[in-house]
């Protein structure tokens, strides 16, 4: 009897920090002109006073990786949503990061507004020596291009990209 006790608090005591480590506080971006919207990401990630390529808003934890960027441009000429990321993005990274992108995935994804969306997971290497993969999620709304893109070493925290939601 004592042990089913000790067995039941010892098993609440679990679901408790398990809970608790699983609940994370979030941080949001918000983007309040035309067209609004906002990103979800964990608080922990520090606004980067580091921003060569200016854009809207970026992150890193710790100083590092993961790192987020969120931008607005208008929509490429001539490239469908289908084509933004693979062809704006990876061509990005390979001139400016000078190295070659792997596209591992890319596929039409539905935003929680209902705004239609592609996905993208880009493989690649930083300075020829650290392996990291970049997330990003684009969409186009009201003539402007808006994407997220988050580069990690494990893709860990798709969910952040995936936050993007139009007002």
């Amino acid at each position: 009897m004592k042990g089913i006790r000790i067995f039941r608090l010892t098993l609440v005591c679990v679901m408790v920090v398990v809970f608790f480590a699983s609940f994370t506080s979030a941080a949001e971006f918000v983007y309040d002109k035309g067209p609004k919207f906002h990103v979800t990401y964990p608080d922990e990630w520090l606004e980067s006073p580091d921003n060569p390529g200016n854009v809207l808003f970026v992150t890193k934890k710790g100083g590092s990786i993961p790192v987020m960027n969120i931008e607005m441009r208008d929509i490429p000429d001539g490239v469908s949503l289908e084509n933004a990321n693979i062809k704006s993005i990876k061509e990005y990274l390979e001139k400016s990061r000078e190295t070659e992108v792997e596209v591992v995935a890319s596929e039409q994804i539905t935003l929680k507004d209902g705004t239609p969306a592609y996905e993208a997971l880009l493989k690649w290497t930083y300075q020829g020596f650290l392996p990291l993969v970049t997330r990003v999620v684009s969409a186009y709304k009201d003539g402007k291009w808006v994407y997220v893109t988050l580069s990690t070493r494990d893709d860990s925290n798709q969910d952040v990209p995936r936050s993007l939601t139009f007002k």
